[in-house]
């Protein structure tokens, strides 16, 4: 699962410009199955990431950012 606090991180793989998140399916960790700090937080299930450089369309399927254009 992409988790939503590394997307200010994400690049644009064609162009390196920034990516925006769109249309985002959230899901907060379970609290009942504990987790090391590092996976914890808001994740990103489904949506789509928009470079704002080059208007690129990259897709997130079941929590996976799939990196190449469709």
């Amino acid at each position: 699962m992409v988790l939503e606090r590394v997307l200010p991180l994400a690049r644009c793989p064609d162009c390196l410009g920034p990516l925006e998140l769109k249309d985002a399916q959230r899901a907060e960790a379970s609290p009942q199955i504990p987790l090391p700090e590092s996976r914890a937080g808001t994740q990103i299930l489904a949506g789509t990431l928009i470079c704002n450089t080059c208007k690129t369309a990259y897709r997130i399927v079941d929590g996976i950012p799939i990196l190449y254009p469709r």
